[in-house]
């Protein structure tokens, strides 16, 4: 055993034991994950003018029953495993576009004690605003102050944030679902973001979060559709006028807006949970007005949203409209 795996799983074993007072009790080993995630890294890796390039983002899914048990220490977990990736990466070769990113995603299809990794190569802008975004997930960063102005995140840097230690959500003063739009579940698993059905026989190729970008490339971004849109109710208590509804045109399945407030996203807290991975945790939030109009907002998601294939921070909705979300298309009935 490498001199690097040895650091590594003493690293993990030291930080669990100061977190959580006790020895690592889970089915899941996090050598056994960062052993994955160094086959998948070198599997995927890409190669362009004369340098071979280490995948930038890791997704480890777990099981639900796993996700509850885990959930205090992934962030810990997710930074010992980033290090270990750089320190082989190194041995091997590989280059990094800046530090690889490690999440953990519940997959509802997963049984306990079983784990898949599944890697990706996307652009480090991206990397950092869903390093942002795992950081204010787990409390370890400020959320968003307003969907006013897109892009407004006051987050740590990612190498002091990656570090930091957290205690089991269940000992949290504050769960940081509470700030969320949304009310979340208090129950760790309930809050995890679901991923489509997938087996670790047979991996799934993740859906791409953005084409990749290779390092050294302009990362080009649309430009944003700003819409000047007077205030609106925004009373979650106040039922909706009228028979609105969203329907995904995936499964068509139809979604009601039963209230003036609603928000849309991966976690179950979300009044529309979309099952999709490329979705932010909270992505969107739709508010009825006094005259039952009903305006889209962006909040500040990861990879935007997509009015009929324009991209929008805020707009008005018309019958008909349709709304992209990651993967998943949802057309507005007014």
């Amino acid at each position: 055993m490498s001199n690097v795996f040895s650091r590594f799983e003493n690293g993990v074993e030291s930080a669990v034991d100061a977190a959580a007072g006790t020895v690592f009790k889970s089915p899941i080993e996090p050598a056994q994950v960062a052993k994955k995630a160094e086959k998948q890294m070198k599997r995927n890796r890409l190669v362009g003018a004369g340098r071979q390039y280490a995948p930038t983002l890791y997704n480890v899914l777990v099981s639900a029953a796993d996700d509850k048990r885990l959930f205090g220490f992934y962030p810990t977990m997710a930074a010992e495993i980033e290090t270990y990736l750089m320190s082989k990466g190194t041995e091997a070769g590989l280059d990094f576009d800046g530090r690889p990113l490690v999440r953990f995603i519940v997959d509802e299809g997963l049984k306990k004690g079983k784990f898949d990794v599944i890697s990706d190569n996307v652009s480090a802008a991206i990397i950092r605003k869903l390093r942002e975004e795992e950081m204010a997930y787990y409390g370890l960063a400020p959320k968003p102050q307003s969907v006013a102005t897109p892009g407004a995140f006051q987050a740590a840097s990612p190498a002091a944030a990656a570090v930091a230690p957290v205690a089991p959500a269940a000992s949290r003063a504050a769960s940081p679902a509470a700030s969320a739009p949304a009310a979340a579940s208090a129950t760790p698993s309930a809050s995890r973001s679901a991923y489509p059905s997938a087996s670790s026989a047979a991996s799934p190729s993740l859906p791409q979060i953005i084409p990749p970008i290779m390092p050294g490339n302009a990362e080009a971004i649309a430009p944003i559709v700003e819409v000047e849109i007077d205030s609106v109710e925004t009373d979650t208590a106040r039922p909706s006028m009228g028979n609105s509804s969203l329907v995904d045109l995936k499964d068509n399945t139809r979604y009601f807006l039963g209230l003036r407030n609603m928000t849309i996203g991966r976690n179950q807290g979300n009044d529309i949970v979309l099952n999709d991975v490329n979705a932010s945790r909270t992505h969107a939030q739709l508010n009825q007005d006094a005259t039952g109009t009903w305006k889209l907002s962006d909040l500040n998601s990861t990879n935007g949203v997509l009015l009929n294939d324009r991209p929008v921070h805020q707009a008005l909705l018309a019958d008909g409209d349709r709304i992209i979300i990651g993967l998943t298309t949802l057309e507005f009935n007014a």
